[in-house]
């Protein structure tokens, strides 16, 4: 009776064994569901506030970059006709001719330099932007208890000629997630969140006197 005990006691002890290492070893081979997540970085650039806002000021600074432009170029189209009423080696014509060459020069410079300074500032902005992005995908990974997060690719091939269709499915990392493992609508509301508690309030307009 007292060995068929210990004999019964020695298979249970057996059986535990065999079940921690088990669920150890799937631990190890399985992550847990959690573990990983999934982010369409194309989305959140598109749809965080900031970058339309952003897109709205570069449009603004290029419309009036444009008519800053179109002013200078009607000014020096304006001493081009009148340089045609002198006669040529006249003080009066090297003097318009000379005036005319300046400022196309400068607004040629303009021009140039303005082109440069928005495409260093977009990028700049961008990168900025970017970080901050990956910031906000790391603070919802940690709420989330997630380890790893990827980038969710397009679904759809946006392209209708063949090479480049097969391109597009080369490069493709990922083939399958489960949609339940996607963060991407967290990560933008959280952006979006912050962007807008960071921007100062609007003034508040004044009464109207005798009003309430």
């Amino acid at each position: 009776m007292k060995t068929s005990r210990i004999y019964l006691l020695a298979i249970i002890a057996l059986l535990g064994i065999a079940a921690f290492l088990t669920n150890a070893f799937a631990q190890q081979a399985f992550p847990a569901r959690g573990q990983i997540a999934f982010c369409d970085l194309v989305s959140v650039f598109n749809n965080y506030q900031r970058a339309k806002d952003l897109t709205t000021e570069l449009n603004d600074r290029r419309n009036a970059i444009k008519a800053e432009s179109e002013k200078r170029k009607k000014a020096v189209d304006t001493l081009s006709m009148e340089l045609e009423n002198y006669k040529k080696g006249s003080p009066q014509y090297d003097q318009t001719f000379n005036e005319v060459t300046r400022q196309s020069i400068e607004l040629d410079a303009y021009l140039r330099y303005q082109e440069q300074l928005a495409l260093r500032d977009h990028r700049s902005l961008t990168e900025e932007m970017y970080k901050e992005i990956i910031a906000a995908v790391a603070k919802v990974a940690a709420q989330q208890g997630v380890s790893v997060v990827m980038q969710r690719e397009q679904e759809q091939l946006n392209t209708e000629d063949t090479k480049a269709m097969l391109q597009q499915i080369y490069n493709r990392k990922v083939l399958y997630f489960n949609g339940d493992l996607d963060i991407t609508e967290i990560v933008l509301t959280s952006l979006n969140q912050s962007y807008k508690a960071s921007k100062p309030a609007a003034p508040v307009a004044p009464a109207t006197p005798g009003t309430r």
